[in-house]
């Protein structure tokens, strides 16, 4: 009796075991189906303030037709011809936007990673003792879960290489709009300097051939004609630089166009665009959906945080649904043996058990690379919004300078006329009219490079703002 007692007693031991074990299995279970359902990691805060207004930003100002097609704005139909041939030319974007069919098709890869996949097989060996051989054939099924968070973490990572590579798109392009506008206003404003350079040689030429008339005539002496004929040869020297100029921004725009050799028409004068009217800039905050850095920095938050939800992961078992079906015969020697065939379907299953802290340290890491990411994006921020203000005010004080030498300009002509008069009167000498006309080319020539600076402020400034982007992904 006392011996059944005993029995009875482990039996009950046994079950009760049993049954704590069974608990402990489902108490597991459902720590590992609510660790699956976890959230991403929270992001930190990355929000930075932005004025309601730039300062500076000229008053009454008219928006812009189409931001994304500003250089329109200088009315150049050969302009806005190079413009279409270098987004459809240039090398650089058509490398962005190769990687960025890369990242899409990579996007999708890592979308199937966690759909059930079906492999075929085949094995033909002989056994140790090589009197018999197998032969077999068979299919394998794996359905990777992705749980604790590892499947939404790694969608997360890709989404974000995804659009990255948009971002890099977006910058290329308007890196290409830019550059290619600033090297055209650049060849116009060279060819309309030329053209100047040649009024000052004439100038000198002129002063040169009096200078030596007044020598003949003994009404002048050597020191004059040196002076002039010094002057006269470094005008000379300074239009041979400046012939130079064209050809160099016609092979610059060449290159952005993909090409080895320019366009001679390209060559050809045409005017310098006027400077377009004062236009409203878009308000600071539009900088965080159209500038590519930004776009790109905040992004590279988005994976930076799929990261670390990855690293996390890594700290929870690795569930794995698997199955095989396989068929094997054997052939011992001349006789060929039924085949036979194996089904076998079930979990696999892969724990950490011990890594001596490997997988922590890498998601403190990811954490830490989370947070460096955050700041980046401020700085992108910041970065922006002070690339932005400097230029509104560089192109303000661009556009005072050529408005206030312009009007000089205009009023030119009537100088010049006033010094003629006195001239016809013996009140003014052939050296003072031409002295007037050296300081009305000097003049015109000062204006032109305001003009041309003028013109290269708005460019920067819609290069600060990320004009010309393509289309927009979806923002995280």
């Amino acid at each position: 009796m006392t011996g059944i007692r005993c029995r009875q007693g482990a039996s009950s031991v046994r079950h009760r075991s049993l049954r704590g074990c069974a608990r402990a299995a489902a108490a597991s279970l459902l720590a590992a189906v609510l660790a699956a359902c976890a959230p991403l990691p929270t992001q930190p805060d990355r929000e930075v303030p932005l004025p309601q207004s730039w300062r500076g930003a000229p008053a009454g100002a008219a928006a812009t037709a189409d931001p994304a097609r500003w250089w329109r704005e200088l009315g150049d139909p050969a302009l806005d011809a190079l413009v279409d041939a270098a987004l459809a030319q240039n090398l650089g974007l058509a490398e962005a936007q190769h990687r960025l069919r890369a990242a899409r098709a990579q996007s999708e890869a890592t979308r199937l990673r966690f759909v059930p996949q079906l492999n075929a097989r085949t094995l033909s060996a002989p056994n140790v003792e090589s009197t018999a051989s197998y032969f077999q054939v068979g299919f394998d099924a794996s359905w990777e879960l992705g749980l604790f968070g590892r499947r939404d973490a790694e969608k997360q990572v890709a989404a974000a290489d995804v659009a990255q590579a948009d971002a890099d798109v977006a910058a290329a392009r308007v890196s290409v709009v830019a550059e290619t506008v600033r090297t055209y206003l650049e060849l116009r404003a060279a060819q309309a300097r030329c053209d100047v350079q040649r009024r000052q040689l004439a100038a000198a030429q002129a002063t040169l051939q009096r200078a030596r008339r007044l020598q003949a005539l003994g009404l002048g002496g050597s020191t004059e004609v040196d002076k002039a004929q010094s002057a006269w040869q470094s005008e000379q020297a300074r239009a041979a630089q400046l012939a130079g100029l064209p050809p160099a921004q016609a092979q610059a725009l060449a290159q952005l166009l993909g090409r080895t050799q320019i366009d001679l028409d390209w060559l050809q004068p045409a005017p310098l665009p006027v400077v377009p009217a004062a236009a409203a800039a878009p308000a600071p905050a539009e900088l965080l959906r159209t500038r590519p850095e930004i776009r790109r920095a905040e992004w590279a938050v988005e994976r930076a945080a799929g990261e670390l939800g990855i690293a996390r992961a890594e700290l929870w078992p690795q569930l794995n649904i698997g199955g095989s079906l396989t068929y094997a015969s054997k052939l011992d020697g001349d006789e060929l043996l039924p085949p036979t065939s194996i089904v076998s379907i079930g979990p696999m299953i892969s724990i950490p058990l011990l890594d001596w802290g490997m997988r922590r340290a890498a998601a403190v890491a990811h954490g830490e690379l989370l947070a460096a990411a955050v700041i980046r994006y401020r700085a992108a921020v910041v970065d922006g919004a002070a690339e932005v203000q400097n230029s509104l005010a560089a192109l303000q004080t661009a556009r005072e300078r050529h408005a206030a030498l312009a009007a000089r300009v205009a009023e030119a002509p009537q100088r010049l006329a006033r010094i003629t008069r006195l001239q016809a009167l013996g009140l003014a000498d052939a050296s003072g009219l031409a002295e007037a006309e050296r300081a009305e080319i000097e003049l015109d020539a000062e204006r032109l490079d305001a003009q041309a600076t003028a013109l290269q402020a708005l460019v920067a400034l819609y290069k600060a703002l990320g004009g010309a982007p393509p289309p927009l992904e979806a923002a995280p």
